[in-house]
């Protein structure tokens, strides 16, 4: 019997020491989305084709649709934030994805905000990643950040809404007090 065994170099892995706590957003929206966005689909696919349109136009305008739904609504169904002893990794399937050092992070705290932008959006620097107008968290950066993907867009305040926002805070809080001292 002949056993192999590999060492891969420690500079192209990343090591986890401790377990990250995960949370979850709602999601009910996305799905919500995303099964309105097919039948609008549906229904212009009917449309265009009662028409002199050529399949492939019809093919290629649904694979775009198709990708946009993907992408936009179907992607942040199967990601969360997490929380671990080095930051905060917010998620929000492909559209955002970023981590927070705890010594970026200022404050963070329940947030109560009327927002009709169910989104990422930036304004006034204020970076919204909530789908509802419930459970909202208030994540204040030391300073402006960039958001690659969110076209450059600049920000200083993340709202993201979760399923339990209290324990969030509560161990975000207890990291960010760790980190401090």
């Amino acid at each position: 019997m002949i056993i192999i065994s590999f060492k891969m170099p420690t500079h192209l892995c990343q090591i986890r020491h401790s377990e990250a706590m995960n949370f979850s957003y709602p999601k009910l929206m996305f799905i919500i989305r995303a099964i309105a966005f097919l039948a609008i689909l549906a229904c212009i696919l009917f449309i265009m084709s009662m028409g002199n349109i050529s399949n492939t136009w019809l093919l290629g305008f649904a694979g775009i649709f198709i990708l946009a739904i993907l992408i936009a609504h179907v992607s942040p169904i199967f990601t969360q934030h997490e929380v671990n002893d080095d930051g905060i990794r917010l998620k929000h399937g492909i559209i955002f994805n970023d981590i927070f050092p705890y010594n970026h992070i200022e404050t963070v705290e329940i947030y109560a905000f009327h927002t009709s932008f169910l989104g990422p959006l930036s304004k006034r620097h204020r970076i919204v990643l909530a789908t509802g107008r419930n459970g909202l968290i208030r994540i204040k950066l030391n300073h402006k950040k960039r958001f690659g993907m969110l076209l450059l867009k600049k920000g200083d305040v993340i709202i993201i809404d979760l399923e339990k926002p209290y324990d969030f805070m509560k161990l975000v809080n207890e990291k960010l007090s760790k980190n401090s001292q």
